[in-house]
């Protein structure tokens, strides 16, 4: 799966690349053919 990370407002960290990476891994069991995933991190 492609996974591509945006911050928002702040920088995104090999620890927060990773964290994001981990939860997805466990969504990815359920959807069965996904290829590719967006996540937007945001700080108000």
């Amino acid at each position: 799966m492609q996974l591509t990370i945006t911050g928002r407002n702040l920088e995104v960290t090999e620890a927060l690349r990773n964290y994001a990476a981990e939860k997805l891994g466990k969504v990815e069991k359920f959807l069965d053919g996904i290829t590719a995933a967006h996540v937007v991190l945001s700080v108000e």
